[in-house]
């Protein structure tokens, strides 16, 4: 789950593939976002709140731009599923963590994988 910087939106990750956005103030949903096919583990919104960036155990990463609903990209490259999803502080960079036991640094103008950091033997649950 998580809350954008300003507040406005809660979002949440399930394992029926989707993400609910429900409005903070009133706590009715305001969007379904369907696209994953497998469970949502982790979701951040960019610091911006324009974007959210999910992770699944369909070894992907979607972004979702906040203003259509609609997912901008999919990132691949993760060979086992993603537990763990997070924006750099300036939302230039995008890090993910998998079951795979690397760390993928992603470039969020572009969208491609920047770096893989190693050293973890088991899976990464936190990024």
């Amino acid at each position: 789950m998580a809350v954008s910087k300003n507040g406005k939106l809660i979002a949440s990750g399930s394992s029926d593939n989707t993400i609910i956005l429900y409005d903070a103030a009133t706590y009715k949903t305001k969007a379904i976002l369907e696209g994953h096919k497998s469970y949502v583990m982790s979701i951040a919104f960019s610091p911006d709140g324009t974007h959210l960036v999910s992770g699944s155990y369909d070894k992907t990463l979607k972004i979702w731009n906040l203003h259509t609903l609609e997912c901008v990209s999919t990132l691949e490259g993760h060979t086992y599923l993603v537990n763990t999803v997070c924006y750099s502080n300036n939302g230039k960079k995008i890090a993910s963590g998998s079951n795979d036991t690397t760390i993928k640094i992603w470039n969020t103008e572009n969208f491609n994988n920047e770096a893989v950091l190693t050293g973890h033997t088991k899976w990464v649950f936190s990024a």
